[in-house]
């Protein structure tokens, strides 16, 4: 494999990407304001913020966040998602999880018991890592496959601003089971991302983990710029 990457790709990639949105009448911006995200997220009626990207739960700078929006032609929203980014050298994602998941899910709820048994992939993310989520669609955009467009571009958004280690989401096994894990870029999943003895209310339990590393956002950029 060769050891030099143009980051012109990236930026190619993106191009394309972002050619293929407004061929379909959409537009995207990127905000880093998440006060702003929570206002959006509280006007439209299936889109509840995750604790990930939320200000009660995490201080996220322009250094350490953004978030991804697109519209159509009459200036609706039609689509969000977000990324942030965090230091995890020297611990694992899993070990990370036992901290921050149950100060952020069990604690304030009193509710949730997190277990310590997560999926094998888990324990290999570590570094600086891109966690990308809250990914949302309107009725208007589903069946289009725009969704893959959206998530691809978050991803490489996200590895043009940081050049990460890893990115990792989360998906519903249904989804998965649809295909959409390849579909939106993501070349590594395993089922049971998170393991929870009893989940909280509002989290799903069978969330497989997705993620990619920076060698894997590199060769998705050159397969979305034609130049693999």
């Amino acid at each position: 494999m060769p050891t030099f990457y143009d980051p012109l790709v990236t930026v190619k990639a993106i191009g394309e990407l972002t050619k293929i949105l407004a061929e379909n009448s959409l537009s995207i911006e990127t905000n880093s304001d998440f006060a702003v995200l929570e206002t959006e997220c509280e006007q439209i009626p299936e889109k509840d913020l995750s604790e990930q990207f939320s200000t009660r739960f995490f201080d996220i700078t322009p250094a350490t966040g953004f978030w991804l929006g697109a519209r159509n032609a009459d200036k609706k929203l039609v689509s969000l998602q977000a990324a942030r980014i965090e230091n995890l050298t020297g611990v694992s994602l899993a070990d990370h999880w036992m901290q921050q998941q149950r100060r952020v899910y069990c604690d304030p709820y009193g509710e949730g018991e997190l277990g310590d048994q997560h999926c094998p992939g888990a324990y290999l993310v570590t570094g600086n890592v891109v966690y990308h989520g809250d990914m949302w669609l309107d009725k208007e955009l589903r069946g289009k496959d725009l969704g893959s467009i959206l998530c691809r571009m978050g991803q490489l958004l996200a590895f043009a601003k940081w050049q990460p280690d890893y990115i990792y989401c989360f998906m519903s096994e249904k989804l998965v089971q649809k295909g959409f894990s390849t579909g939106q870029g993501y070349f590594h999943m395993q089922p049971i991302g998170t393991w929870w003895q009893t989940p909280p209310k509002h989290i799903r339990h069978d969330d497989w983990l997705l993620w990619n590393t920076s060698g894997d956002l590199r060769y998705l950029a050159q397969i979305i710029a034609g130049s693999a």
